[in-house]
Parts: C-alpha cells; sequence; structure tokens
C-alpha cells in the first residue's frame, strides 16, 4: 500500500465517523492517485462508475491537515449528492454555475475543514443569500448580480469578479461535467440514475441515526432522491452493475511509452470482469423466464466479462462457464433455495460481482455475501413492496417488461 493510498484509508475512515452517511457513500466510489488528468481533485462518471481523481501532490503537499483532506473529500461528495456532474451542461454560463454550486455545497462543510479559498457565502455581504437553496436559486441570483454591475452591490460584484479572475484555479476540478454533458442522453441518463442509486444504497446502509445528523438541507434531498424513481433502461443497469467491480490488471504495449521512464513498452490498463450468474430452474420459474435469462446472460457477454452459469433450484444442480448459447435443457424443477448459491459465491472465485435471475419466491437467506450482489426479479415475481422483496440482500431489480 502506498503512503496516498495508506492517508486516503486513514481520511475515510475519519470520514465516516464524522459524517456516517457520506462516509458509506465514499466506500462505493473508486478512488485513484492520478497526476495526468487533473492538477488538484475531482470526481468524474467513468462509465459504469464514479471515480475521484487526486493529483499526488495535491493530496500530499498543498492540503494542510487531515481535516482540510476531509473536507476535499466531503466537497467532491457533495458534487455528487447535489447532482451537479450531470446538471452542468444544463446551464449556459458555466463560472456562474460553477460558483453557485460551490456555494450550495460549502455551507454543509465544518468551517475547520474548508481551505483558505473555498466559496462561501458571507463573501457576498452586500448581496445576501438565502441558506440551504438550490444551485438554480443560486444561479439566478447571481445572474441578477453579475447584470447588476456593482451599482447596488458593489462589494459582492467585486468578489464575483475576483472569483472570475481565478476561474481555472478555483474550478478546475468542475471541468470534466461540461466534457460529459456533451456525451449521448442515454449515457448522462446512466451517470444520473447510477449517482441517484449510490446516494439511495448509502441512505439505507447508514440507517436512521446517521440520516438524522443531516443538516435540514440535506434531508430534505435524499427525502425527494429516495422517493423519486428515475426511468432508464433496465438493461443499461445490469451492464453496469456488472461492470462496476471491475478488475484491473497491466498489459505491455509498444504503442503507449511508459509515463514514468519515457521508454517502451508502456503498460495499459486492461478491466476484465469475472461474475458468477445464477439461473432458478425451479418449478415456480417457466421455461419463457428462463428463455429470457439466458437471454439477458447473451447480452451480458458482450461486456467482455468472463461468465460462470450456476443453475439451482432448492440445491445447485450443475456449474459451468458460458459459451455464447443457451444450453439444450437445464437441470431443476423443484423448490428454491437461495442459501446453496450464495454460500457458493462466498467460497468459490473471486467474483467482481454475482447475478440472480430468480422469481424470488424462496426463504430470505440469512447469509452475508461477499461480492456485489444484483437479483434480476421477473415480471411474475416478487412485487417491490412486498417485505420479502426488501429483505433480499443486494441490489433489486424489477423486470416489469422481462419477456423471452
Amino acid at each position: 500500500m502506498t503512503a496516498i493510498e495508506r492517508q486516503l484509508s486513514q481520511t475515510s475512515i475519519g470520514l465516516l465517523l464524522e459524517q456516517p452517511f457520506f462516509g458509506h457513500l465514499l466506500s462505493d466510489i473508486a478512488k485513484e492517485a492520478d497526476d495526468d488528468s487533473t492538477t488538484t481533485m475531482t470526481i468524474r462518471y467513468e462509465e459504469p462508475v464514479f471515480v475521484i481523481r487526486i493529483h499526488p501532490d495535491f493530496w500530499q503537499h498543498q492540503i494542510r491537515n487531515e481535516q482540510e483532506r476531509m473536507g476535499h473529500l466531503f466537497h467532491q461528495l457533495l458534487h455528487l449528492f447535489f447532482g451537479h456532474l450531470y446538471l452542468a451542461a444544463d446551464y449556459a454560463d458555466p463560472f456562474l454555475f460553477g460558483v453557485a454550486a460551490d456555494l450550495q455545497l460549502n455551507q454543509y462543510i465544518p468551517p475547520s475543514w474548508l481551505w483558505s479559498n473555498a466559496l462561501l457565502l458571507t463573501a457576498l455581504s452586500d448581496f445576501p443569500l438565502e441558506p440551504e437553496q438550490s444551485v438554480s436559486h443560486y444561479y439566478t441570483q447571481l445572474a441578477l448580480l453579475k447584470a447588476d454591475e456593482g451599482k447596488r452591490f458593489p462589494q459582492a460584484y467585486a468578489k464575483l469578479t475576483e472569483w472570475y479572475a481565478q476561474r481555472e484555479i478555483l474550478f478546475e476540478s468542475h471541468r470534466h461535467w461540461y466534457r460529459s454533458g456533451r456525451q449521448p442522453k442515454s449515457e448522462k441518463e446512466m451517470a444520473r440514475w447510477s449517482a441517484r442509486s449510490l446516494v439511495r444504497i448509502a441512505g439505507e446502509t447508514a440507517g436512521t441515526q446517521a440520516l438524522a445528523q443531516l443538516p435540514n438541507g440535506l434531508r430534505l434531498e435524499l427525502d425527494r432522491e429516495q422517493t423519486s424513481v428515475p426511468e432508464i433502461n433496465w438493461r443499461k443497469l445490469i451492464r453496469q452493475f456488472a461492470q462496476s467491480s471491475r478488475s484491473t490488471f497491466l498489459k505491455e504495449t509498444i504503442h503507449r511509452p511508459s509515463k514514468r521512464y519515457g521508454t517502451t513498452p508502456g503498460v495499459r490498463v486492461r478491466r476484465r470482469q469475472r461474475l458468477l450468474v445464477g439461473v432458478d430452474t425451479s418449478g415456480s420459474v417457466s421455461r419463457e423466464e428462463q428463455q429470457a435469462f439466458f437471454q439477458e446472460i447473451r447480452f451480458l457477454s458482450r461486456t467482455s466479462a468472463d461468465i460462470t452459469l450456476a443453475e439451482f433450484d432448492a440445491e445447485i444442480q450443475r456449474v459451468y462457464p458460458y459459451r455464447g448459447q443457451m444450453p439444450d435443457f437445464v437441470v431443476g424443477g423443484g423448490g428454491t433455495n437461495f442459501l446453496p448459491i450464495l454460500e457458493y459465491a462466498n467460497t468459490h472465485g473471486p467474483w467482481d460481482g454475482v447475478i440472480l435471475f430468480t422469481d424470488g419466491f424462496a426463504p430470505i437467506p440469512k447469509i452475508g455475501v461477499r461480492p456485489p450482489l444484483l437479483w434480476g426479479i421477473t415480471r411474475q415475481g416478487l412485487a417491490p413492496g412486498t417485505p420479502m422483496y426488501q429483505a433480499l440482500p443486494g441490489i433489486k431489480l424489477k423486470f416489469f417488461n422481462f419477456t423471452a
């Protein structure tokens, strides 16, 4: 483990203790040292995951202390929490949006965690802005301040002008937001769904006591996110899950010189996914539904995943590598028990993810699952509002249009 990795681990633990909800949110986001794409710290959507990229020199030498490190990580998480990454492209003035976004979130960061040039509402003293407002509200008010040109609010206008002169430094971490805004609508929607999903999962994991500690503005935003369900192609959600825990390995290449030494061969990062996919072959799952399962497995195979199939009912019937075709027959037809397949997931592998295609009708397993777990529930299977559905460990995905 490198020095930066040790410090990141320590800071992440500190954030978890001080801000449990955001500590849980941080645990589901990749964090990488990067001296190539950022000069400070930035959060980006790199399909299918969010990544916080940190310049080593900024982290080790430009941040003053551990509290400020927590503040910078908290700042990036709040950008994700408020959706600034995918909202930015909807606003005509990137500078005003950057100011509005930072003014919105910095008021939630403890003062002792902030850095010297952090943007704060109090800096615009003669242009009072109400606390805990939306980024849209602050953007609109700042546009009025800009249009006023210092006639009624000279001090605030002077500060806004000062921020504009420093915009390359102040908002260096924002520049990737607008690049992502030029992506197709479907890809932007994937980023939106992924962010909102991470926020909801963090809320479920942190628990009611941690949520009760959040300031009122954050609780209201979280309540709004939890009661809204983004519409998105569920097939892309399978791809997002399948790729979210990818393993990486290095491969030598003569086409890319080493960044450290300037020589060839360099190295290129390659990614592979090792997925365990369980297919429910019990008597309650129809032949048509099983055919639909294998259609989705065929789709998964196009993500360059290494897929191991496990047919199961009350027991695991057989396990074999997926070769791109539906088998001539499946083994099963009895009752359903999830415990054997989940125990297999824990004791074999290692897996980057586990996906179970099922109708969900079986006793709820009392077992923790080490790899990330997704349940693909058939249209006629468990209903989302039922206690059994909610009690399933991992992520649940209901296929309302799940047909062969």
